[in-house]
């Protein structure tokens, strides 16, 4: 009982830690694989909760745009409705030290597995001076698909 206990309130402040604003940003991963082509992954959720996500596979990008009407903020993660009949879970959280992480799941159309494709390592929030920054791809991304903080002016 007590081990039940215990662990009910170690999840409980996980499960209540999503806030929206917590998402918001840029973020970037690279995955090095020995043998294998580096993944890469980049995510810019802005304050509308519209943003991209940039991803590699091999030696392809792939760049999926999402709305602010595209987006659902549920209890504990953001969902968001991508092209090509994709669709993001993303989750993230604030550590006690103020260390913002995110994690996700993408799924995408056309493949045979339930899960189909997973971010693989949580996505590090790209701070002014983030050591991923100095890597050219993910530093091209940043610039190309920069964090409003403000809703997109339609005019």
């Amino acid at each position: 009982m007590r081990f039940r206990i215990l662990l009910l309130l170690l999840c409980s402040p996980v499960a209540m830690a999503f806030e929206p604003s917590v998402l918001q940003g840029q973020w970037a991963a690279l995955q090095q694989r020995e043998g294998a082509t580096d993944r890469y992954f980049f995510l810019t959720v802005n304050a509308d909760m519209s943003g991209v996500l940039v991803r590699t596979r091999g030696e392809n990008t792939i760049t999926r745009r999402f709305d602010a009407g595209d987006s659902r903020s549920r209890q504990a993660y953001l969902e968001a409705d991508l092209p090509n009949d994709e669709t993001v879970i993303l989750w993230a959280w604030q550590q006690n030290n103020g260390v913002r992480r995110v994690n996700g799941l993408l799924f995408e159309e056309g493949r045979q597995e339930p899960v189909r494709n997973m971010l693989p390592v949580p996505l590090e929030y790209l701070g002014a001076q983030h050591e991923l920054r100095q890597n050219p791809r993910i530093d091209q991304w940043a610039r190309q698909h920069p964090y409003r903080d403000q809703a997109a002016d339609d005019s």
